[in-house]
């Protein structure tokens, strides 16, 4: 159940960074502060944010400038990469293009997923079958966001 919070929790996990790959990690106390304090967060807030994830900052800048680059450029350019089912539902999506409870969000997006081969799942995967959209500009941002997302994905682990 969510309460009223004035700050949104930051946790430094860095002992679970370090500990990763320790079989007896759960028996550490640093490992389970970070534990508890990931848990309260979800229960309390709902969300948080994270430090000594171990992902470089120049990375995480890279990321930022890349993603501020494409949304600055025109309109036209944006919808080269336009969200489309036979993409698998991956791409650009403007303002108001994503509905959420029957009220359409005020962001611009895009949505990036696993790719999906045809027929990997079966009927399941169909609606999701397809590759990732990526734009021509900037030139480094699937790069970026690949590398972004492979290590993240990594931490998450």
């Amino acid at each position: 159940m969510s309460t009223d919070f004035k700050s949104i929790p930051l946790i430094d996990v860095s002992p679970l960074v370090a500990k990763g790959d320790d079989l007896k990690m759960g028996q550490d106390p640093d490992v389970q502060e970070v534990v508890k304090q990931l848990d309260r967060a979800c229960r309390e807030t709902g969300f948080f944010y994270v430090k000594g994830h171990g992902v470089p900052h120049s990375l995480m800048k890279e990321v930022k400038d890349v993603t501020h680059k494409f949304f600055h450029l025109p309109h036209h350019e944006k919808l080269k990469i336009k969200l489309t089912p036979s993409a698998g539902y991956r791409g650009y999506q403007k303002i108001k293009a994503n509905i959420t409870k029957g009220v359409p969000d005020l962001q611009e997006a895009i949505d990036y997923y696993r790719e999906v081969k045809k027929g990997m799942y079966g009927s399941l995967g169909e609606i999701l079958e397809g590759s990732n959209q990526w734009p021509q500009d900037p030139a480094n941002f699937k790069a970026s966001m690949e590398e972004y997302v492979r290590l993240c994905t990594g931490k998450s682990r």
